[in-house]
């Protein structure tokens, strides 16, 4: 009996051992399965977390591009408009100059495009760039700038393209100086009432510098200072609108 019951004992033993052994497998086959559904779990939220990436680089090149296409497309009707036998709306236009380096038609591409989000509807402000002659090639610097910022240079108009005393005599014309000294005497004395302003002297200085400052300098410096000052008023009208809005009134 006792022979039988170790017998007994021992296959109940080895039953448990092979019992203990299939739940072991078992969980490790449950883990197992679980770590791959976390897994392809991880590779399918990587995966969209990918394509709203490429969607928002694709719609942010889409919008750049349709921001090129405007740009080109006011610069395409701004000519049309200055080189036209009729004038039929209010031109606005920038004179840069005296040399077509880069500070000098980057700073009168951007005050022109400035200055064109504040016309009047149906006006156009242009840029126009003096002082090349013909068939003369453009600094390589300025080339380089041109297409990095997609204007072609074939867009751009020139001061010789340009009747400035036709346009004056139109009664619908005004022109800003990116520097002074680009007229002469007589032709500035002519144009005096279509002159706005001269943007920028060269005898400025730039804060805390010995050295000239640059006409993009004063340009860029011009346009910030504007845009906070529209920041600083739509803020100071929402802060004392809220402010008198839950304040106490007076007797």
């Amino acid at each position: 009996m006792e022979e039988y019951l170790r017998r007994v004992q021992s296959r109940l033993g080895r039953r448990g051992e092979q019992r203990r052994g299939e739940e072991g497998r078992g969980e490790e086959g449950r883990g197992e399965e679980r770590r791959g559904e976390e897994r392809r779990g991880e590779e399918r939220r990587g995966g969209e977390r990918r394509g709203e990436d490429r969607r928002g680089e694709e719609r942010r090149q889409g919008e750049r591009a349709q921001r090129e296409r405007t740009q080109i497309e006011g610069y395409q009707m701004a000519e049309h408009a200055l080189l036209a036998d009729a004038i039929e709306d209010p031109i606005h236009a920038v004179l840069g100059g005296p040399e077509p380096d880069v500070d000098t038609v980057a700073a009168t591409l951007c005050i022109a495009l400035h200055l064109s989000q504040k016309e009047p509807s149906g006006g156009v402000c242009v840029p126009v760039l003096c002082r090349r002659q013909r068939d003369a090639a453009l600094p390589g610097e300025t080339k380089k700038y041109l297409q990095r910022v997609k204007i072609c240079e074939s867009s751009l108009l020139w001061r010789e393209d340009v009747d400035l005393l036709r346009l004056h005599h139109t009664g619908q014309f005004s022109l800003t100086l990116l520097r002074d000294g680009l007229l002469d005497s007589s032709e500035y004395h002519t144009l005096e009432s279509s002159i706005v302003r001269v943007v920028h002297q060269d005898r400025q200085q730039d804060a805390g510098d010995d050295g000239a400052s640059s006409a993009v300098t004063t340009v860029a410096g011009e346009i910030l200072q504007e845009a906070a000052v529209h920041i600083g008023a739509a803020l100071g009208e929402t802060l004392g609108g809220e402010g008198g809005a839950g304040a106490p009134q007076g007797e």
